[in-house]
């Protein structure tokens, strides 16, 4: 009788671990792990990489009103002290081009299920644009073995984001996964770097966001009289930093300078009702369009 107790009080701790450990297989994140929809006479594939837990420690300059103000907009319990977190790929369909921009956490998350799930093949990908190179955006660039991933793909990258990242400046294992990362892109010569302002393809444009990492921006296309912004991690809490903008989170470089930026780009979408926002750590699909509320921002997600 004392060893099935003993078993008993072990299956409980560890279903309770289970529950807060971070998800990262596609049938935890999303079902179907992909989302489509068309932005003009784009095709827009949203892709589940991963859903996680992520503490409310984790913002900067969140007070206790906007932590429980947060709470309840979110559905949370008052006391919990985590909120959900998510991970979102997103691919363009232009005209004969697929572009998939960033890549997700690597090999071991939904990515690859994802796009099996959408039709899409990996092979057919013909252009990879990163908004920056946190793990959870290049990761994916590789396979288990280090190779590249997207074999036929060109990946482009901003300048000041690839000195940074790729200079002692930076902490040394994150340097060493962005080496790992680009590293067969560059020996077969397909790794772009750009600078502000230069034409990276003709039919998309980068969008300085600069902040959260010293190069981080995002890619805007337009098609049909309507546009789409993927912008990266502009936003890591969707019931948090519309409300507050002012809000950073510990994953900033700049939090200042990010939440800045954040106010910008939020005060000049909610005027422009022909943009569709696809935000990385958004609720999944993560795809909608910024709205301006009485005292600040909301995001309203397409169907």
């Amino acid at each position: 009788m004392g060893i099935i107790v003993i078993l008993m009080k072990l299956l409980f701790i560890f279903l309770a671990l289970a529950l807060l450990w971070p998800l990262s297989s596609a049938s935890a994140q999303a079902n179907p792990p992909y989302f489509k929809t068309r932005v003009g006479d784009l095709e827009v594939i949203a892709l589940s990489d991963a859903t996680s837990r992520m503490g409310f420690d984790l913002l900067i300059g969140l007070d206790s009103p906007g932590a429980a103000a947060a709470a309840k907009a979110s559905g949370l319990n008052p006391d919990d002290k985590s909120f959900p977190g998510f991970v979102n790929v997103f691919l363009v369909k232009i005209k004969d081009n697929l572009v998939l921009i960033d890549t997700g956490n690597g090999p071991q998350s939904g990515l690859s299920a994802a796009l099996e799930a959408a039709g899409v093949k990996r092979e057919d990908i013909k252009y990879v644009f990163l908004t920056h190179f946190h793990g959870d955006h290049i990761g994916g660039l590789i396979d288990q073995l280090g190779q590249a991933a997207f074999k036929n793909a060109k990946v482009y990258a901003s300048k000041l984001e690839d000195e940074y990242w790729l200079s002692a400046e930076a902490p040394f294992e994150r340097r060493k996964r962005a080496e790992k990362a680009l590293a067969p892109y560059k020996e077969a010569g397909k790794y772009i770097k750009f600078n502000e302002g230069e034409t990276i393809e003709s039919f998309v444009s980068f969008t300085p966001l600069y902040g959260h990492t010293p190069g981080h921006g995002g890619y805007l296309f337009e098609s049909g009289g309507e546009s789409l912004l993927v912008w990266g991690d502009i936003v890591h809490v969707k019931y948090v930093q519309f409300a507050n903008p002012a809000v950073s989170l510990t994953y900033d470089i700049d939090p200042i300078k990010a939440a800045q930026t954040r106010n910008s780009i939020m005060e000049k979408l909610s005027d422009q009702k022909n943009v569709v926002v696809a935000g990385t750590h958004l609720p999944f699909p993560g795809l909608g369009r910024v709205v301006k509320t009485n005292k600040a921002f909301d995001f309203e997600f397409i169907n």
